[in-house]
């Protein structure tokens, strides 16, 4: 153990290099302020930049969904958590491009699965409308021979309330496969 001055040397010598270590972080500390002043100019000349550029295109900024403030009094707590928090939430969740973009998928869906059914029932008409005409030909043809005709008009006639006349349906389809 040294004197008492040699002691005071050493920690002198130890405090000088935590003085250095400290300036230098300070002189980093600095370098990176001015380094975020210089980036933070220029994100805002970027976004007045692209500001000019929504506005003179027409593009909607988007639109920012600010949180609601909390109730002062218990007489606003309830409409705040069944009314203000929902719509929050709602809104929130549909200014999400995501959420727009899953909507416009399902309404392209729809609108396709709708076309799709369209086309469906208009084929399915038309082929409806053929044997319709067929149908009434036959019949005309048919009703030219007297007995042909006294049996066309008694399947009209059993058909127009199947329910009462299902027995006699049933066997004349009977009677159609034994034929067979």
């Amino acid at each position: 153990m040294g004197t008492l001055s040699e002691r005071y040397d050493i920690v002198l010598s130890r405090c000088e290099g935590l003085l250095n270590i400290i300036e230098k972080e300070r002189a980093l500390a600095f370098s990176l302020n001015d380094r975020y002043k210089k980036s933070d100019d220029c994100i805002k000349i970027i976004g007045n930049t692209l500001d000019s550029i929504c506005e003179k295109l027409g593009v909607q900024a988007n639109v920012d969904v600010k949180q609601p403030p909390m109730p002062k009094t218990l007489k606003e707590v309830p409409s705040f958590l069944l009314c203000t928090i929902p719509w929050y939430w709602i809104r929130r969740i549909w200014h999400s491009r995501h959420v727009r973009q899953l909507a416009l998928i399902l309404m392209l869906c729809s609108w396709a699965l709708s076309i799709g059914l369209t086309l469906f029932l208009a084929k399915d008409n038309a082929d409806l409308q053929k044997d319709k005409k067929k149908n009434m030909l036959i019949r005309k043809l048919a009703i030219l021979q007297p007995k042909t005709a006294e049996f066309v008009n008694y399947m009209d006639m059993v058909y127009a309330d199947e329910a009462a006349h299902s027995k006699e349906i049933s066997q004349l389809w009977q009677q159609y496969y034994i034929k067979k």
